[in-house]
């Protein structure tokens, strides 16, 4: 249930962000695409946990973190605690 709880945090604030002012669009090309990578991993983790989809999930979070120029320290803080949070070692 915590595991969905974080996933959830994590799709909210995906949905919540504003990409309107395009300012990460130079410093980080590849934004849409890690978008769609979260969004299939995050959905997959969310159908099936699993020691696959799990990790799967993590790593994704871990790139938009890596490319987070397009988001505030907030919105970063809280990408890292759903990653601390997550504990792929129970599936």
């Amino acid at each position: 249930m915590k595991n969905l709880l974080c996933l959830f945090l994590a799709i909210t604030i995906f949905s919540c962000s504003s990409d309107d002012d395009n300012s990460n669009t130079d410093a980080c090309p590849a934004q849409d695409a890690l978008l769609e990578q979260f969004e299939a991993a995050a959905v997959a983790f969310a159908d099936s946990p699993s020691s696959t989809t799990c990790p799967a999930y993590i790593s994704s979070l871990e790139l938009f973190i890596q490319c987070g120029e397009g988001f505030s320290a907030s919105e970063l803080n809280q990408f890292q605690q759903i990653v601390d949070t997550v504990d792929c070692s129970i599936y």
